[in-house]
């Protein structure tokens, strides 16, 4: 993952990401939040580039990933037709879950208002 700034396009450096798929990526004020196709997703730190928690619900790929109110805050879809709400750092479980009908969630978003 390489970080940039936005007036100049610098390139500031970059992030090794874990090996399985990235599948959504989402970043907010200095965090940012990857989801892989192995059902994780891993908080990193844009300024110290290191990786912050891994959090991991169930073996479905997460499809989405968001961040809900702030940086310590996430919301994740998955191919286990749920919705998580994480808080982080935590004990690495979600605090609730929405789970829908049968099929992969697709996307989440979330109104940051």
């Amino acid at each position: 993952l390489k970080v940039w700034t936005v007036d100049g396009w610098r390139l500031l450096g970059s992030i090794v990401l874990d090996s399985a798929p990235v599948t959504s990526v989402t970043v907010r004020n200095n965090r940012a939040a990857v989801a892989y196709g192995d059902g994780s997703f891993s908080l990193y730190d844009l300024e110290t580039r290191q990786r912050l928690h891994r959090f991991k619900h169930n073996d479905q790929p997460m499809t989405s990933i968001a961040f809900a109110g702030s940086e310590d805050r996430v919301a994740s879809a998955s191919g286990a037709a749920s919705i998580a709400l994480w808080e982080t750092p935590a004990t690495g479980e979600p605090v609730n879950v929405l789970n829908g009908p049968p099929g992969a969630m697709q996307s989440v978003a979330v109104d940051h208002d």
